[in-house]
């Protein structure tokens, strides 16, 4: 075991090897990860969706399910349209 685990780890065989292993970042630097006015909203309006929607099937209610799936797709449309209203992510 130890003489596989010995193979398929990678030793620096050199100084400068080494160095450039340690200076290497281990994710690329990301200025956003999605967190905009755009995304928060859409996904708010879709969970306040979801949650009347399954208030509306606990409760044997049609027309407040009716209304949590509606939500649901105006949340869906409003994520890319505030986007494209310059509510998105900030170019690099």
């Amino acid at each position: 075991m130890t003489e596989m685990s010995a193979k398929t780890s990678h030793e620096p065989t050199s100084i400068a090897e080494a160095e450039e292993v340690q200076e290497a970042p281990l994710q690329e630097p990301h200025e956003s990860h999605g967190h905009s006015v755009a995304a928060w909203t859409g996904v708010l309006i879709m969970l306040a969706g979801f949650t009347v929607g399954t208030l509306g099937i606990w409760f044997d209610q049609a027309i407040l399910t009716w209304v949590g799936v509606a939500a649901v797709a105006v949340g869906a449309v409003a994520w890319p349209v505030l986007a494209r209203l310059g509510f998105g992510p900030k170019a690099h």
